[in-house]
């Protein structure tokens, strides 16, 4: 009778675990993110990093890093610029909006690009808030951008620039992008 009673409850538990080990973490297709070019240094890495932003992971990487990110911000000292390193022109700007709530009604209804009809530039440049951006990864698949807030300055006597942007990503390579 004893042992019937301890596993039972060992076994429950193990039932009750074992559907959550098989589940996926669902990666989110849109968001608002921040990257900035402020050099930081990387303990693991023992160098110095700055940090952009992968659509297709939905989060923040180092680079240089083992994954490369689609978009990093960088100050010139008279614009800003979005950049990437896929060595195809990635950009187009979509609209300039002199206010938040035009600027979100517009990225709101961007719903899908055709990319034969887009004059592509290889970066986002300048940068503006109100700004809404398409961009292209080197797959094929599709974000559209809204910068939300830019800032610049010095950072350990070097110029920075950091970035707000909501994004929406298009993971499968259609034209269309996900409803929120």
């Amino acid at each position: 009778m004893k042992g019937k009673i301890f596993w039972s409850p060992v076994l429950f538990l193990l039932l009750l675990a074992s559907p959550a080990c098989d589940k996926e973490e669902e990666i989110p297709l849109s968001g608002t993110a921040t990257i900035d070019s402020k050099l930081t240094f990387s303990d693991d890495k023992q160098t110095y990093v700055i940090y952009g932003f992968l659509f297709s992971d939905a989060r923040r990487v180092p680079f240089p890093g083992s994954v490369k990110p689609d978009i990093t911000v960088y100050n010139d000292e008279s614009s800003v610029s979005l950049m990437t390193g896929n060595y195809l022109d990635s950009f187009y700007l979509e609209g300039e909006y002199n206010d938040a709530a035009s600027a979100v009604s517009a990225f709101n209804g961007l719903k899908t690009v055709n990319p034969a009809m887009i004059t592509w530039t290889g970066m986002a440049s300048p940068l503006a808030e109100g700004q809404v951006w398409v961009y292209r990864t080197d797959r094929e698949q599709y974000a559209k951008i809204r910068i939300i807030e830019l800032e610049t300055g010095t950072h350990e006597d070097k110029v920075y620039a950091s970035c707000t942007f909501e994004w929406a990503f298009q993971p499968d390579g259609s034209t269309n992008f996900p409803a929120r």
